[in-house]
């Protein structure tokens, strides 16, 4: 049935709808060995069962077409943050689940979801030599293997809607999302912040500061943390040593004259300035308009500044190609012996080394690339990594040293905890301060507490409950307690933030309008009830991973194909 609806019929796109699952991380190193060598051995095991080879690859195969089919020409720039390692064991799981839950895809069922696919089609209808081409060329596989990925992803959909549907929404349940998405209140609040105490802190000596320490040595760990060594090849530093020639400018620029061809001038004639009389205006009105310049006559010259831009933009091609030609050269000397230094300096490379850092500490030159941190704490001691891709070019990464986490000794946090020390009797004074005020509310109005105590308080403009709150921030139980109360009730308790303590009064609260929940009700429904349904998916696709206890040999095979 499936090679006849490839001579008929037209084929639609297929969007995998697991698509949420793809997730930041580094392409899978070494698959293209792995899928030419296609051992027997095990994968892995998930629930408590061995994953053959031979179906690993196949999904990971199937999670790399599905990502080309999302992501088209774009494929080749994201594909380092595709982790289609884990994508591929996803994949895995949720066909065992749909399996063990009886879901089956038809023929039918498979051409229905594969009509009107664009890259299949020639002038809108679709062709079957397309569709080979498309098949062996770009996908890199055959219509029985890939109608078979197909007939998988479809199940994984239809597993996936069937969880989907578990989640609903009854009437009632709409309205108070929508009130709590919509609802909006004005509040005044006063702030005794912790950092306005701290000068009215003392510490009694060192006995006070080991006190601390040992009572909170498990907030001072330190995280795991990597020293790495790493060489920068980036095209911007080559620039300078390219040179571009007369000749390759002029090439270039006949070659693409259409880049720097100007507008054409409009063919309608000049409008008259508004001080022409209407005798002016009349005539001009009755003039033939002046014929658009012909597109010979607008050829453009190679002039200064043309000339500029196309050795600029040649300069820049020549070092990203040199990039490339000095990637290709390092490559193969990254072996477990190599000294990453000496190889900075046999092509001019920048060679740096860092010091300790954490997963969440930027490297000032780096940033965060996740990729780099990756390979640093991933890899182990002496290891070298893969390139690692850059905006201008790439990193050659080598991991010198790392150090578990710890708890350090109360001699290098002495400065540390110190300052915490501090913040913690100050936070003690602020809540004593705001409680002291609370009770005096017992007895004074809100205005006449301010005016006593000197203190101005804070009035926020209407807001939800998903707002930003003035001098505050984000604060659930901010919101939570304020929208509780009723207008001028005053919060029981203080509410503890960042910046210290809160006594909260709701001013006033606006209302939903009902005829404007009717009107949105719709649109409203489609979108909570979607995140719902994407958030409930995400718990049980969790709880199933759990239940399936993963046990991936992936890493070990990749390490002994690795170069």
């Amino acid at each position: 049935m499936l090679k006849a609806m490839r001579k008929k019929g037209n084929v639609k796109a297929v969007m995998w709808v697991l698509a949420i699952i793809i997730i930041p991380a580094f392409v899978f190193w070494g698959a293209g060995s792995m899928i030419r060598e296609r051992s027997r051995g095990a994968a892995g095991t998930i629930f408590h069962k061995k994953v053959p080879l031979e179906d690993y690859l196949q999904s990971w195969e199937a999670a790399r077409d599905q990502a080309l089919m999302i992501y088209g020409r774009l494929f080749d720039q994201i594909a380092q943050y595709l982790d289609l390692d884990s994508q591929a064991w996803d994949r895995l799981i949720l066909l065992v689940e749909a399996r063990k839950q009886r879901i089956r895809v038809t023929d039918q069922e498979l051409i229905e979801r594969l009509r009107d696919f664009p890259l299949f089609q020639k002038e809108g209808k679709f062709d079957p030599q397309v569709y080979e081409w498309v098949l062996k060329y770009y996908f890199r596989t055959t219509p029985i293997r890939f109608e078979e990925q197909m007939r998988e992803s479809i199940r994984i959909s239809k597993l996936v809607e069937k969880i989907y549907a578990q989640v609903n929404l009854t009437e009632a349940q709409l309205k108070e999302e929508f009130v709590s998405a919509n609802e909006k209140a004005k509040f005044s609040f006063f702030l005794i912040e912790t950092k306005d105490l701290l000068n009215q802190v003392n510490l009694e000596g060192e006995k006070e500061l080991l006190d601390y320490y040992n009572q909170h040595k498990e907030t001072l760990r330190r995280p795991d943390s990597v020293k790495v060594e790493y060489a920068s090849l980036d095209s911007s530093a080559l620039e300078s040593q390219v040179s571009v020639s007369d000749e390759e400018i002029k090439v270039y620029f006949e070659g693409h004259r259409e880049e720097f061809k100007p507008a054409s001038p409009s063919p309608s004639a000049s409008p008259m300035p508004s001080e022409a009389t209407q005798e002016e205006k009349k005539v001009a009105q009755n003039k033939e308009p002046i014929p658009a310049a012909k597109t010979d006559e607008l050829k453009p010259e190679l002039t200064s500044e043309i000339k500029e831009t196309v050795k600029a933009k040649l300069i820049s091609q020549k070092a990203r190609d040199r990039v490339e030609e000095i990637k290709s050269e390092v490559v193969p000397q990254l072996g477990p012996q190599a000294k990453l230094e000496e190889i900075a300096r046999k092509y001019s490379l920048s060679f740096k080394e860092t010091g300790y850092f954490s997963l969440d500490e930027p490297i000032a030159e780096i940033g965060f690339n996740l990729k780099f941190y990756n390979a640093a704490f991933g890899l182990g001691a002496g290891e070298i990594s893969e390139p690692i891709e850059t905006a201008g070019g790439y990193l050659f990464l080598k991991v010198k040293e790392k150090k578990a986490s710890y708890i350090p000794e109360f001699s290098e946090v002495k400065a540390k905890v110190g300052d915490l020390a501090k913040k913690e009797k100050a936070a003690k004074l602020a809540k004593e301060k705001a409680e002291a005020l609370l009770k005096a509310l017992k007895e004074k109005s809100w205005e006449d507490l301010a005016k006593e105590s000197n203190l101005a308080p804070v009035t926020t403009d209407f807001i939800t409950r998903q707002d930003y709150i003035t001098g505050i921030g984000k604060s659930e139980e901010f919101i939570r307690t304020g929208f509780s109360l009723n207008p001028k009730e005053i919060a029981k308790n203080l509410i503890r933030t960042e910046r210290g303590f809160v006594l909260l009064r709701l001013d006033e609260k606006r209302a939903i309008n009902d005829d404007d929940f009717q009107k949105e009700k719709a649109g409203f429904k489609e979108k909570i009830l979607a995140k719902k349904q994407a958030d409930y998916f995400q718990a049980w696709f969790e709880a199933l991973k759990k239940k399936a206890n993963l046990q991936s040999n992936v890493d070990k095979m990749k390490q002994r194909m690795s170069p």
